[in-house]
């Protein structure tokens, strides 16, 4: 959210428009919640880093940090945390492992509890 508002303020409209994007889409905001949770369980400052959905469409590269069901999260080349649906990432990609896709479904992706 920080970050959104300074490139708000910089005149950069993409990251607060993505943000409203997604806490009005049911399907994205539930496996963005469940992320940001596991996250906090862990310690992890979510303040301080861009946690978003994966969007249909678009390319992605990083490095997996992990499954779980029918969800994934990787960090990005541009230190971004992605949340998406496990079968946009090939199967053959572990943990800790770069990889690259183009999120081609969306929906909810469960997070554990």
């Amino acid at each position: 959210m920080v970050r959104a508002s300074i490139e708000a303020n910089n005149g950069y409209l993409g990251m607060m428009t993505r943000m409203f994007e997604e806490i009005t889409d049911a399907d994205r905001i539930q496996p963005l919640r469940r992320a940001i949770a596991f996250l906090s369980r862990e310690k992890f400052n979510c303040n301080e880093t861009y946690i978003a959905t994966t969007t249909v469409g678009q390319s992605y590269e990083g490095t997996l940090v992990g499954r779980d069901g029918e969800a994934f999260m990787m960090r990005s080349d541009d230190d971004r945390i992605l949340v998406g649906r496990a079968v946009d990432v090939d199967l053959a990609a572990r943990s800790g492992e770069r990889t690259a896709f183009r999120a081609a479904t969306s929906g909810p992706a469960p997070f554990p509890k």
